[in-house]
């Protein structure tokens, strides 16, 4: 199980792109769609710690490039696992491997 992971909160405007482009766009990255506070989430890999912050903002610079590309205003949050201060739930087929947490 990972230890942390990081949520994107997307705002769309009158000139952002469409939610399916945004969405598509997003899960090409790696990213998770999930329900409540947040819209998508990347959980890092059980090895990740905090100290890792070359990957991190790699994978947050490139969500929030993309984000602007599409006209969109986001935010992001990273929490440990299971400790998020609002309700998030993850679809039902998402299972953490470490095959997918080499995406």
């Amino acid at each position: 199980m990972p230890k942390y992971v990081t949520y994107l909160q997307i705002v769309l405007n009158p000139n952002s792109q469409k939610p399916g482009d945004i969405a598509s766009e997003l899960k090409k990255q790696g990213w998770w769609p999930v329900w409540g506070t947040y819209d998508f989430a990347w959980p890092w890999s059980a090895k990740w710690t905090a100290d890792d912050s070359k990957e991190y903002w790699s994978k947050v610079n490139k969500a929030h490039t993309t984000m602007k590309k599409l006209n969109v205003s986001c935010s992001f949050r990273t929490y440990e696992w299971g400790k998020e201060d609002t309700p998030v739930y993850w679809p039902k087929n998402w299972k953490w491997t470490k095959a997918w947490s080499k995406k």
